[in-house]
Order: C-alpha cells, then structure tokens, then sequence
C-alpha cells in the first residue's frame, strides 16, 4: 500500500529568530565581557567578536541566506505493508469462557428437565468414579475403602457419597458434577464380591465381579474401550430404582 504524505515549509520570522538566538546563545553579554577582557573599542571589534550566531546576524548573512533558500511544498511517497493481527483479545474474564464451553455439554433428562446433565469428557473430568453403598449397612463401610484405596492406586480419581440421600438422588446429583461413572456396593457384593457398574449418560449398569469392573474402568479411563464394549461384554443389570434415579 502507498501513501502520500505533504510536508509544507514554515514561514521564517526573523525577529524571533534573532531573539531567540540572544537567548539562547547570550551572545550580546558574551561580546561584553569578550571586547572588556580583550581591549576592543569602537572599530576595533570585529564580527568574530560575536561568534558565529552573532556574525551571521550582525553580517546580514541571514538575509543573504534566505535568498537562496526555496520554501517550497513536497509530496513524499512512503511505501508501507499493513498487517491485520489475526489474534483474540477477550475483554471478559476466564470464567465467562468457560461457562460457555460447559454449557455445550449441559442438558437435561427427557423425562425429567430438573434433572441435569454435565457429559464431561472422560479425559478432563475431575472425577471419575463414584463410589455409592447402598445404604448405611456398616458392612459397606469396609468394602467402599478398599474400592476407594485400590482406584487410587490405579491412578482413577474417585469419590464416596455415603450420605442418607437415596442411591437414586446421589447419582443425579453427581450426574450434575460431571462424573462418568458409578459403583454401587450393595448386599451382593457382601455375599459374592460382585458390584454394579454405571455410566452416567445413559444410566446403564453392569454387573460383575470387583476385578472386571476394575478393568474396565481402567480401559475406559485410559480410552482401551469404550462403553458399548463394556456392555456388550459384561451381563447388563436392572434395579426397579433405575426409573427413579
């Protein structure tokens, strides 16, 4: 891109010249004390006396100067390459970005719109499983800490909700957290060591024992399969509370 730029010469002014010649270089006072020190009377004094603001002002040499110097108006071409930053600059906080970003996986049950939804991906959810006993049994007690202890050592961030809640409430209510997945301790596991398996989105359960639910967990977290693999290998279970949840 070119542009044009008009450059105009200024008017000369000699009177504001030469004053500010006297006060910037004191060359009146510096003849002074000069022609004092050095002798100079009357005719004596030369032009040098003045030094070289003084003589060209007291030659006349502006004047002559100015004969030969043209004021005139200029047009200069200047060659200049525009670039337009291709960057976002968000005048918002953070917090606004992200309530947008979680909003796109924020819904609500068909059958129920209390009933919301956060489907965090399983990468970037906070917590991955939920560990629920289904009442307050004290037999639960043990087996939830030695759930909760063995997911730590696999490195799967989990969770206990013991509270009064029904197991129905505390699952929508971490449904709303985000958390993908579910294990249920209830008075099977006490006899045969087997617990439920749930995914979050569409409330399916599996049951087998510790050990597989374990594995797949594990696999899924670490995207080795996904839920439909689970399903489709692990034996699907129902409770009449499903509806309820």
């Amino acid at each position: 891109m070119t542009d044009t730029t008009d450059y105009a010469g200024q008017p000369f002014d000699r009177q504001k010249f030469e004053s500010l010649l006297k006060r910037r270089f004191f060359y009146t006072e510096a003849f002074e004390i000069y022609r004092t020190v050095s002798g100079f009377e009357g005719d004596n004094r030369g032009l040098f006396d003045y030094g070289p603001p003084g003589c060209g002002l007291m030659a006349n040499i502006v004047d002559l100067w100015r004969k030969h110097f043209i004021l005139e108006q200029v047009t200069a071409v200047e060659s200049v390459r525009e670039y337009t930053p291709n960057v976002i600059e968000p005048s918002f906080g953070i917090g606004r970005i992200l309530y947008s970003l979680l909003e796109q996986v924020y819904w609500c049950r068909p059958h129920d719109a209390a009933r919301g939804i956060l489907s965090l991906p399983l990468s970037v959810a906070p917590t991955k499983v939920l560990l629920v006993p289904l009442s307050s049994h004290p037999s639960f007690t043990p087996i939830i800490k030695k759930l909760s202890r063995k997911l730590r050592t696999l490195g799967i961030s989990n969770r206990v909700d013991n509270s009064s809640a029904s197991i129905g409430k505390r699952y929508a209510r971490n449904d709303e957290l985000g958390t993908p997945f579910g294990i249920t301790v209830d008075f099977e596991t006490v006899k045969d060591g087997s617990v439920t398996l749930r995914e979050r989105d569409s409330t399916k359960q599996v049951r087998a024992s510790e050990k597989e639910v374990f594995a797949a967990v594990k696999n899924l977290v670490e995207g080795v399969e996904r839920w439909e693999d689970v399903v489709g290998r692990l034996p699907v279970f129902t409770t009449p509370q499903e509806g309820d949840e």
